[in-house]
């Protein structure tokens, strides 16, 4: 496999990679001599081709979670088992990609193609042609899918490689045409790039209330009008824009009311449960037809092919300062195995075949960022909205002190709820704190300071080869 860029990666796309997601067995575009969008089906198939995208292990399936996310913090890291993620885990990443573990950024751009042909599709001429109501409904509700899919990706390839958080201004190319033949896309600025991802989720949020009455509305396992506000609130965590979540708190509030915190008793079964549990906003579908097999989630945690690179750190429980009787920390969560490593044993437990569905937004998250949103204006309620977490994990509530301390408690919930999925580097470096060195015994990064330029992943270099308008990140 070889890095190229986005533009010239689409033409590539349209030979046959428009694949079809859950287990939809209507042809897809690759079968058609054409590219255009004349019917519902049509759009329904692009659409589906983009989850099946996303979730390939070199995005949501495995790579991004465990390299961009993970194994750069201060959670786990790689015991080299079979060489896999080992450049993230020192934080020593070439920008010459030499395997799998580095396609990351390809795939995320090539998920991006299908959002970007419907977004630019003739869909007013469609609709009008359309007679049956509810393929109208859905046809305004994928158009809306699209732009939270695609700002979800952008989102994503700023985390990893902007340089927001390392003293720079470069964010990401952000491509919002389909154009082949234009090969050259010059990176914008975080600044720029944000306000593209601000009206890419006006325009979902537009066109799914458009479309309010598709049945996609109702599927977990597609975007909604639910998960593009969550998509919204994550957004504005990351780069700690409080306002924007305190300006919505009706829609925020009817989210935690509409999604239940998952219970104690129910944890390690929302984790192993074939559907969407209650808690769930947003899930990627895989099924063992179509799953990731031995290039899972589950197996590089623990692997029954033995990949089961990705190991916690020896320290990791009393660091996390999990009490004893948190349910997160029990044995059917996270143990030692039989090598002494610490596993992931609760979350994607199909180690097997990676049957898992991938949780992208679940409620837990809304209220955390919704606490945190709250605690310079309100933090009685943002206390409140933080010990609901562990109130539902048999962990002891939070007490108030000073709002310093309430930023650091609620930093420490996000620790114990969403380990392993991937939100601890961000965390840390977003409120600039060290990542440390956690033990130097094993071969892992030293501590690295706030605005290391490792903080921002490089752009591959043959994407630099063929996309002349691009730029390297400083330091490598």
């Amino acid at each position: 496999m070889k890095t190229i860029n986005y533009t010239l990666k689409i033409g590539i796309l349209l030979a046959g990679f428009f694949l079809l997601h859950s287990c939809d067995q209507d042809p897809t575009l690759a079968d058609q001599t054409t590219t255009e969008i004349s019917d519902v089906s049509n759009y329904r198939t692009m659409i589906d081709g983009s989850y099946q995208l996303m979730k390939d292990y070199h995005y949501y399936g495995r790579n991004y979670i465990i390299a961009v996310g993970e194994v750069r913090a201060d959670n786990v890291y790689s015991n080299r088992h079979t060489s896999r993620f080992g450049n993230y885990s020192v934080m020593h990443v070439d920008p010459t990609p030499d395997r799998d573990d580095d396609y990351i950024f390809d795939q995320i751009y090539a998920s991006i193609a299908n959002p970007n042909l419907i977004i630019n599709s003739t869909f007013e001429e469609v609709i009008k042609a359309t007679e049956e109501p509810s393929d109208i409904a859905d046809i305004y509700h994928i158009i809306g899918e699209a732009y939270a899919l695609r700002a979800l990706a952008y989102f994503d390839l700023l985390r990893g490689w902007g340089q927001q958080y390392t003293g720079g201004e470069l964010g990401i190319s952000y491509i919002t045409a389909f154009k082949p033949e234009d090969l050259n896309a010059p990176r914008g600025t975080v600044h720029s790039n944000r306000d593209q991802l601000a009206t890419d989720l006006e325009k979902a949020i537009q066109f799914m209330e458009k479309g309010i009455d598709s049945s996609r509305e109702t599927k977990k396992t597609n975007i909604t009008l639910d998960a593009a506000r969550a998509l919204e609130y994550r957004i504005a965590i990351y780069f700690r824009d409080y306002e924007v979540i305190r300006k919505e708190v009706k829609e925020i509030e009817e989210l935690i009311q509409k999604y239940p915190i998952t219970p104690a008793h129910n944890i390690v079964q929302y984790w192993s449960q074939s559907e969407p549990g209650a808690a769930s906003i947003f899930e990627l579908f895989m099924s063992n037809s179509e799953s990731n097999g031995n290039s899972s989630l589950g197996s590089i945690f623990r692997g029954a092919n033995n990949f089961a690179d990705i190991q916690g750190f020896d320290t990791l429980l009393e660091d996390a300062d999990f009490d004893n009787d948190d349910v997160r920390a029990q044995a059917a969560m996270i143990a030692f195995d039989d090598g002494n490593a610490l596993r992931n044993i609760g979350k994607y437990p199909d180690n097997k075949n990676g049957s898992d569905n991938i949780k992208i937004f679940r409620i837990e998250e809304v209220v955390l960022n919704y606490a945190e949103a709250l605690v310079e204006t309100d933090p009685s309620k943002a206390l409140d909205l933080l010990n609901r977490i562990p109130l539902h994990r048999n962990a002891k509530p939070y007490t108030f002190s000073n709002t310093k301390d309430l930023y650091a408690d609620i930093l420490k919930e996000r620790r114990k709820e969403f380990l392993f999925e991937g939100f601890r580097f961000f965390d840390l470096v977003r409120f600039k704190l060290p990542i440390p060195e956690v033990d130097p015994a094993v071969l892992t990064h030293e501590e690295i300071l706030p605005g290391d330029y490792r903080l921002a992943l490089p752009i591959p270099t043959q994407e630099i080869d063929t996309n002349h308008e691009t730029v390297q990140n400083p330091g490598y």
